[in-house]
Order: structure tokens, then sequence, then C-alpha cells
């Protein structure tokens, strides 16, 4: 049969009988027509049983070996034979086609056992299918081509993430898995690898099903198999490109913001000490236009208050070592290009990593010079609005003292005269006049009522008593007037030493004391009062409590009662502390500094 389907005659015939290589026919599919005697020594076949095999049977190919490519070529293959008994030995393939009488495709192919040869590279052997092993682990695409574009090698990754078969692959050119943006670029550093040696690129690889990957490619030019070849792989940086991404919008969105705001916007690493800010708000705001801002940030310590910044470093290093603290504020003066120093207030969002260390701060400068000023008069002018109150108070508390002599002086002793007439009167009328003496006794008692309206009227306006024995005396005689005209028991006990108080602590003092207890008369509803004077802490202490029904703090705060109190606390530069709740009663408890 070969004699009739070759040319060459017995010649051939021969050759095939007695070749010591292992010699059949088959046809395109696969399917074995014809065997020799080496053949079936090798395999273990009888003919028929020979016959009814097919190529894919006995032949083992290489994952990147298409056996179609192998056609007539004159360099062989190893491939893996497989006997009869399983047995697997190494074999040098080799093919090729002819045609028939028919004029059909037959293929002769052939194979040599190397098992001999194979055992003496075993360790070629072992090596090769390591780099096997290793090449189709690689994480990323590895790729094989000679100059031509033919692809020599790939690993199964190139196969998963390009979707392509193996024989796809085969026939496909490297710039066929690349879009029209990215297939110049690579043309061009493709060239560059097979002049220069070595070149990558960052490209989108381009996938059978049309999406594009980004990847970065690498390269390198050896000599495989007798011919130039580029070796190399490709990385997916799909979630590289993603947080780049990711990145630029974030600092668009902070140069947004920051053009946005008046504020100075800064971002602080705290791991490289790295300081980032949009333009050069800071260098305008302070008169260093002609500084970039790495130089502010590098003279910063500098620049800062000497007074002010070691404070603020102190409270910023302790926040930064609370893993609960999220938000640092400070307000701080910095050093102008005149060198005076402006106002700054300076906050910060502290970004943290999982194990509570700050990493990271997020925040903003403000210019509050300005706001600053406004405040310092504001001060300034509450000064001087209380040193007014003050003065009014001192000038009506004059006056008082005045109206309260005079109403005493010169009322008390008319009336008193006056009393005195009538008493004469009185004694010298005789009984038989008894309407006379009856309106005489009228007048009398009117004048008593009189003088002892005086007396009460030039007590309310100023009592004597505090002017001649001091603020203790004074308050022990007012709780014992509350007392006779409410009715309400009220205790008073004093351990103040008044000797270091002056005059007009004393009378803001009595009259806090004395408008308290007109505050129980009038709304609380009690049955006893308590007022004490004591020394706390270095502080001069009034106190009065009482079990009334008490009320709300925060419906009453703003009363004029509570408004007048504090008004008078706020001239001795003391503090009024207000406890009361409904159905509790109230205290009242001023405090004034030894220094006042």
């Amino acid at each position: 049969m070969i004699v009739d389907h070759t040319s060459g005659g017995n010649r051939y015939k021969t050759i095939f009988e007695h070749s010591l290589h292992a010699i059949f026919i088959k046809l395109p599919d696969g399917a074995v027509i014809e065997s020799n005697a080496a053949a079936l020594r090798m395999f273990g076949y009888t003919a028929g049983e020979f016959q009814r095999l097919r190529i894919q049977d006995l032949v083992i190919f290489p994952d990147t070996v298409i056996p179609e490519n192998l056609l007539n070529k004159p360099v062989p293959v190893a491939v893996t034979a497989i006997a009869r008994n399983g047995q697997r030995f190494a074999c040098w393939y080799s093919s090729l086609s002819f045609a028939d009488e028919n004029g059909g495709t037959c293929i002769c192919c052939m194979l040599a056992d190397i098992t001999g040869s194979w055992q003496h590279s075993g360790q070629l052997l072992r090596e090769k299918d390591l780099s096997d092993t290793i090449i189709n682990s690689l994480p990323g695409i590895f790729y094989l081509f000679n100059t031509e574009g033919r692809f020599i090698r790939w690993n199964k990754n190139f196969e998963t993430v390009s979707g392509y078969t193996p024989e796809e692959i085969a026939r496909m050119h490297p710039l066929d898995f690349f879009g029209s943006a990215d297939k110049a670029l690579i043309a061009e550093r493709v060239e560059e690898v097979f002049v220069k040696g070595r070149s990558d690129a960052e490209a989108s690889f381009l996938t059978k099903d049309g999406r594009q990957v980004p990847h970065y490619f690498s390269g390198t030019a050896i000599e495989f198999e007798n011919q130039v070849c580029l070796i190399g792989m490709g990385i997916d940086i799909t979630l590289r490109v993603q947080a780049e991404q990711g990145i630029r919008e974030r600092n668009e969105r902070f140069h947004i913001v920051a053009k946005a705001t008046n504020d100075n916007i800064w971002d602080w690493n705290l791991l490289t000490n790295e300081v980032t800010r949009e333009g050069k708000k800071l260098e305008e705001w302070y008169g260093y236009t002609s500084w970039q801002p790495a130089e502010v940030d590098k003279y910063w310590n500098l620049l800062a208050h000497p007074d002010d910044w070691p404070r603020v470093t102190a409270r910023r290093r302790a926040i930064f070592a609370d893993p609960s603290r999220s938000y640092w504020e400070d307000e701080y003066r910095f050093k102008k290009s005149d060198g005076e120093y402006a106002y700054v207030y300076d906050r910060g969002y502290i970004l943290r990593d999982t194990e509570g260390r700050a990493v990271r701060m997020i925040g903003a400068s403000q210019d509050i010079t300005g706001r600053k000023k406004d405040e310092e008069e504001l001060k300034e002018k509450n000064k001087e609005l209380k040193r007014l109150s003050v003065y009014l108070q001192n000038v009506r508390e004059e006056e008082r003292k005045y109206m309260a002599r005079e109403v005493h002086d010169e009322l008390g002793q008319l009336a008193s005269a006056l009393k005195i007439d009538l008493d004469w009167l009185t004694l010298r009328i005789s009984s038989s006049e008894e309407t006379m003496r009856n309106r005489l006794s009228h007048a009398r008692k009117t004048v008593e009522v009189l003088i002892d309206s005086v007396r009460k009227m030039a007590y309310s306006l100023r009592p004597s008593i505090l002017d001649d024995f001091g603020l203790n005396a004074a308050l022990k005689s007012y709780c014992r007037e509350f007392e006779r005209l409410s009715g309400c028991e009220c205790v008073f006990s004093a351990t103040l030493d008044e000797a270091e108080l002056d005059m007009h602590t004393r009378t803001e003092l009595f009259r806090i004391g004395q408008e308290s207890l007109t505050n129980v008369m009038r709304h609380a509803h009690a049955t006893r009062v308590t007022v004490s004077t004591y020394e706390e802490n270095g502080m001069y202490c009034l106190k009065i409590t009482d079990n009334g029904r008490g009320f709300d703090t925060s419906q009453f705060s703003q009363t004029l009662g509570l408004v007048g109190l504090r008004e008078r606390v706020g001239s001795l530069n003391g503090k009024l502390l207000l406890e009361s709740g409904i159905g509790r009663g109230t205290e009242i408890r001023v405090e004034i500094p030894r220094q006042s």
C-alpha cells in the first residue's frame, strides 16, 4: 500500500518496513490506517489493533503544540508516547503530508524512541517541567514570540485572561491583543526590545469579549531555537489604576474645595511629615509672596509665636496619642513678613490606621486677626460698661445714703418734735374736753406711724448699721426685719472676717442679700431661710437658701431679678451660682475673689 501511494516504489517500501523508527500513516482526522513493524514493537499492538487507534491514543503533545503546525517541519518535537501496557516513553515526533491515489490527504508520522538519551538528560527534563510549572504559576500573562510576531510559548493565564483558545492564540499576532489607541505604542516598544534589548509599557490588554484590562508589560530580547525572540510578562494593574483614579478625583475635589473657600486647606502626612497645601493663601495673608509653600512649612515652628507654639504642639501630641480622638483645633499667633503677629485658627480631622495610630491629618487654617481685634474691642467696651455700672451703683448708693440721712435727720426730727408738742398739749387739756383729747390722741398715733415709716424708709435706702458696724451686722439686722415682716423663719450665720472688705464690696453683698430675701418673700412661699457669710478656697462667699417651692432655672434664667444679681456680682469679678428645681427650694451662692 505504501508502495502504491508513494513515489519510489520498492525502495520506499523497504525503508518503511525495515526502519528502526516507528512509522504509521494516518488520516487528517487522526485515524491510523497503516503502521510498520517498528511501530508494532514500540507500542505493543497488533496490526489489526493499530488500525483501530487514533493518533490521540498513541501520542501526548505538549500543551502549547498544535500537531497540524508540525506538518512538513524539518525540526522534530519531543512528545510522550503511550504503549499498549500504559507505559509512557519519550519520542521525537515529525510528520509530512502527501496525496494518495484518489487525491486525498494522508499524513506520514515518524516517532524515534529517545528513552535512553532522555534518561541521560533527565535533569534537563525535570528542569523543563519545573520551568513549565513556574511559567504556568506566574500571576501575570507570559509570552514568547519571534520577530515575525509568531507566538512560540505562553502560559495558561494568557489563555484565561484573553479568553482565546491555544489554537486561536497560535494564529494571532501580539498586536491583535491591543486596541487602536495602544497599538502604535506597543509596536514601538516591541521594536525597542529587538533593537535595545529591553523595554516596557502600560496599556490595556484587549480580551476576546472586548474588555480592555490595564496591564504593565515588560519584554526582553533572547535567543531561542536559533532565532531572536521577545520574552516577557504582563501584570494586571487594574487595582492600581483605580486607586490612582480615586486619588486624582480626591485631589481634584481637594483643589476645588481649596479654591472655593477663604481658608487655607492643608493635608499633613504624619508618617513622612510632608504637608500639601493648595495655592499660596498663607503667603498672601502674611506677606511671604516670594516664598514657595515648602519654605513656609519649613520655617513654621519659627514663625509661630514662641509663647503659643509649645502649648499648641503639646496639646496636638496628646490628641495624636489618644486613639479615641479624631479632631484637633487651636488658636495661635503667626509672624507676618512685617514682624507683626496675626491670629490663626487651625483645626484638622485625624486619620488613623487599624492600630489606632495617627497617620494623616486634613484640615484648614483661618486668619482670625480681624475677629480677635473685634473681640478685644468688645472686651474693652465690656470693661468700660462694667466700670460705668460700678460708678453708677456707687453714685446711687451715695444718693441713697444722703437721702436716708436727710429723711432720718430732717423728717425724723420734725416728726419727733411734732410728737413732743402733741404730748405736751394732751397733758394740758382738761378731762372735760374729751373731744379735743381724742383728736390729739389720734394725731399723736399718726405721728408715731410717720416716725416708724421714716425709719423704715431710711433703713431701706441705706441702713446706717452697714456704715457703722459692717456687712455681718447689717445682714443680721435685715434678717430680723425680714422675719418680722414675712413671718418666715430666717437664720443668719457669719464666719466671714470682713476686715479686708472695702465698702463697695460690703455694699454690693448686702444688696445681693437684700434683693434675694425680697425675692423669697415675693415668690418662694418658704417657711425657712438661711443666710450665711464665710470664706472658702480664697473666696468671699454669701449663700441664701430657702425651702420654698423653687422654679425651673432654664425658664427663668433671664428675669430682671436674676439679671440684676448677676450685674452686681459681675461688678465684683465674682460668680453667681444658682441651684433650684420645682418643689426643691432655691440656693443662691455668691463667690467673690479675695483680690477684688
